[in-house]
């Protein structure tokens, strides 16, 4: 069996808590440096200066990091370097925070789970220890091994290759922080998702990026954009349930 390839995008590194986000960065790529993929790119959008911040040369000369210094915003990141012509030759595409640490994740299994279930997006669950909205992303104490949900925030999220272009179709410029889109992917845009209750990460920090971009993007404008577009309202998604329904795998 021929190892599965991996495309990495880090949408968006920088301040503030620099240091402890470049130990991040470090244990995740430890993780994904255990799994034999037969090929893996690694991409890393820094929007801070890199005269005063730059991630350690032996971090990025081991997993051959290709760092993008560039001004910009999580969409705006994946529209630029996420396009058809740069992912079509790897397998899966993975989209991760910089502020999010990756901590029981079988990438293997992971990936078993989206081909035997027939997902279109994968996500590890919130540990109960991470910064949150929305209590659905927590792990639970059961047996469930994956929520089969309706919306599904971004922290990590994974995609094949193909099934992906679902999903970058409906990304705007105009709503570059991307709100919205997490409540319309099974409503509109009949994508399933799943979240995986025994595979977590931790999501570190909460809403400390909106008002570093100079100028100003109100998340709000882009929110009542997006959901124009699928004549929807805000009242009219967040009264969804969250979980559909629960898989157990047998044993």
């Amino acid at each position: 069996m021929i190892p599965p390839s991996l495309y990495l995008l880090i949408t968006g590194f920088g301040t503030p808590n620099w240091d402890h986000k470049v130990n991040i960065l470090k244990n995740n790529l430890e993780k994904l440096g255990k799994i034999q993929w037969s090929k893996l790119k690694i991409t890393v959008c820094q929007y801070s200066d890199r005269n005063m911040f730059m991630i350690p040369q032996d971090l990025i000369d081991k997993y051959n990091i290709h760092v993008i210094y560039e001004k910009g915003i999580v969409g705006e990141y994946i529209i630029r370097h996420a396009s058809d012509e740069l992912i079509k030759e790897y397998d899966y595409i993975m989209l991760l925070l910089d502020d999010v640490e990756l901590l029981e994740l079988d990438f293997l299994k992971m990936i078993k789970y989206y081909n035997d279930f027939s997902f279109d997006i994968l996500s590890p669950c919130l540990s109960t220890d991470s910064k949150y909205q929305y209590e659905y992303m927590i792990t639970c104490p059961n047996n469930v091994d994956i929520n089969v949900v309706n919306v599904c925030e971004y922290f990590c999220l994974l995609f094949s290759t193909q099934n992906f272009k679902k999903y970058y179709i409906h990304l705007y410029p105009d709503n570059p922080w991307m709100w919205g889109l997490d409540l319309v992917l099974k409503k509109h845009l009949q994508m399933k998702v799943g979240l995986l209750n025994k595979m977590t990460m931790k999501h570190w920090f909460k809403n400390e990026s909106y008002n570093l971009v100079e100028p100003y993007v109100d998340p709000l404008l882009g929110l009542n954009s997006f959901l124009k577009r699928f004549n929807e309202t805000t009242h009219g998604v967040i009264l969804q349930k969250a979980v559909e329904y629960y898989i157990i795998e047998s044993k």
